[in-house]
């Protein structure tokens, strides 16, 4: 009988992937939808992961998954468990 294969652990993938919408974001974060369409031009640092810069005023928001969760914890989040 052979020696068992060892197999690679698998790396920790995060849950969060693709593009949100606004409606993406206000449900991760602590504030509603339409304090987002209120408040989102007062976070300058949106800019590095959406759509800010080439978005016509009748377009919809586009926010990279992954960047916008991080900012989410690290802007609105006061304490990790």
């Amino acid at each position: 009988m052979g020696r068992p294969k060892l197999m690679d652990k698998p790396q920790l993938v995060s849950p969060v992937h693709g593009v949100w919408s606004i409606e993406d974001l206000a449900n991760a974060s602590s504030k509603c939808k339409s304090w987002w369409y209120k408040h989102i031009y007062d976070f300058p640092e949106v800019k590095s992961f959406s759509n800010w810069e080439i978005k016509t005023e009748r377009e919809a928001w586009a926010f990279d998954a992954v960047k916008a969760n991080e900012w989410l914890i690290k802007k609105f989040v006061y304490k990790e468990v």
